[in-house]
């Protein structure tokens, strides 16, 4: 007959002398009845040694170690000295909420040889805070007989079976972002910028986490961008304008942040250097007109012009050399306009007027031209000797007046005559004279007389007169006397000089 006696003892005391005495038994049964007799004395109970939590930067991994044993170690019974060892490939379970993996299972090292077993897994964070780590599972250990007392065979051996679990906290710190360039123009530095031009801002940086990374240039919100640990994140656009701003440096600052802290480098500053650039002139104005122009002799015309500027600069205006008023400080890219400029009194001629714009710093536009031409105007006879009828016997008296609107500036007026009516005006040069008595041969009848003024410019106007001389009376009546009549007339012009004639001869 061949007994088997299989006993599970608890960890406790009572275990610990049932154990003893069951082994005592056991080994009766075999002295007195030759039984043999497998006996399985399984104690103890799984313990932890440590479950090592970390701290680490966000974007790192970090390890968390667990060591557990079995206690005790070594038990003594009465099949001698057995030995404890913990069956380190038991499947555990590592749950990490917020990790990136959220659990594992862990790596074993095995048993270590003492009654001790460790497991390891490893988890990466991308967001800071504080995170709990748990383990569980069942952990089995073997319990070893001595072998030295061995009267039926050569192990006793059995495995126990234990449920575990465990937690621990692991922090995991921000890391602050980093700003990895500040562009101007897309270029990583310093940049120039001629007034009225524009600059480009947008800026990158990298986070060690995952949470967003919020950017701003010159103190305003310019895009938030998220990404991988360690990846790079870009910002929206902003820009720089030139417009209005005199010559200078103009700082421009960037920073980012991640909700929970600055830029390590932050702020980042670059340098816009915003050079001068003049003023232009947008018209040049004759009468309102912007371009040349064409007036008659004497005419005055208005002058005046406009320009801009990219910057808010003072602009003086210059026309013909002479000052014509400046402009405060205005808008950048706003119209200035100079003062009026009259200018007139022309004989004439082509004239070049000028006009120029500078700006407070020295700049110039122009200067620019236009050509004002002005039309010569011919005289305009103003008075003339009326048609009469005259004595051609005398002397006659003539006159011609006329104007030209180049006469106040220069211009000089002729005046010539025909006398004769031959259309030659070569008879007598001069605004009034005399015709000489008995100048008109057959003078019974009427007689033209026209007179010319010519201004310098060869125009001329031309007016005249009627003379009529008529019969004397003595003549006609005498031309009806015939013959007697004749012979009176002689008699009476005897008569005549005798009277005249002195007495005595004298």
């Amino acid at each position: 007959m061949r007994l088997h006696f299989v006993r599970l003892t608890a960890v406790d005391s009572r275990a610990r002398r049932f154990a003893f005495f069951s082994a005592a038994i056991l080994a009766a049964l075999v002295v007195n009845f030759g039984v043999p007799v497998v006996a399985y004395d399984v104690t103890g109970s799984i313990g932890q040694n440590f479950f090592n939590g970390f701290t680490i930067n966000e974007g790192s991994s970090g390890t968390a170690a667990l060591q557990l044993n079995v206690s005790p170690a070594n038990s003594s019974g009465f099949a001698g000295t057995t030995t404890h060892r913990i069956n380190g490939g038991n499947p555990l379970t590592f749950s990490a909420s917020g990790s990136t993996a959220g659990s594992a299972t862990p790596t074993t090292g095995g048993d270590n040889g003492n009654g001790t077993a460790d497991w390891s897994a490893s988890f990466q964070y991308n967001l800071p805070g504080v995170y709990n780590i748990s383990y569980g599972g069942t952990v089995s250990w073997l319990h070893s007989a001595n072998g030295s007392w061995n009267p039926v065979t050569s192990n006793y051996s059995g495995t126990g079976f234990q449920g575990v679990g465990g937690n621990v906290n692991v922090t995991v710190n921000n890391v602050a972002p980093t700003i990895t360039s500040a562009n101007l123009n897309g270029i990583n530095g310093d940049q120039s910028v001629g007034q009225g031009g524009s600059v480009s801002l947008n800026m990158t940086a990298t986070d060690a986490g995952s949470q967003n990374t919020n950017f701003t240039i010159n103190g305003v919100g310019a895009g938030s961008a998220s990404g991988t640990p360690g990846s790079t994140r870009t910002s929206g656009n902003s820009s720089f304008s030139a417009v209005g701003v005199a010559p200078g440096v103009y700082a421009q600052t960037f920073q980012a942040d991640d909700g929970i802290t600055t830029a390590s480098n932050g702020p980042v500053t670059r340098f816009v250097t915003v050079t001068n650039v003049g003023p232009t002139i947008t018209s040049a104005n004759i009468n309102g007109v912007n371009g040349n122009f064409t007036v008659n002799e004497g005419v005055a015309v208005t002058l005046n012009m406009t320009a801009t500027d990219p910057g808010n600069d003072i602009i003086n205006f210059t026309i013909n050399g002479g000052v014509a008023g400046s402009s405060p400080v205005q808008a950048g890219n706003s119209t200035r306009t100079s003062s009026d400029v009259g200018v007139g009194g022309f004989l004439p001629g082509l004239y070049t007027q000028t006009f120029q714009a500078t700006d407070q710093y020295g700049a110039v536009d122009g200067p620019i031209t236009r050509v004002l031409t002005v039309l010569n105007v011919g005289p305009t006879i103003t008075g003339i000797t009326p048609s009469q009828v005259i004595d051609p016997t005398q002397p006659f008296n003539f006159f011609m007046t006329a104007t030209d609107p180049g006469v106040a500036l220069g211009d000089t007026l002729t005046y010539n005559w025909d006398w004769d009516d031959d259309g030659q005006f070569d008879d007598y040069t001069g605004s009034s004279g005399t015709i000489p008595a008995n100048y008109f041969p057959n003078a019974v009848g009427t007689h033209k007389v026209s007179g010319q003024v010519t201004d310098s410019n060869g125009d001329s106007a031309t007016g005249s007169f009627v003379l009529t001389i008529v019969p004397e009376p003595s003549t006609v009546l005498m031309a009806g006397l015939g013959a007697a009549g004749l012979g009176l007339v002689a008699a009476r012009r005897k008569v005549r000089r005798r009277k005249e004639q002195p007495p005595n001869g004298s």
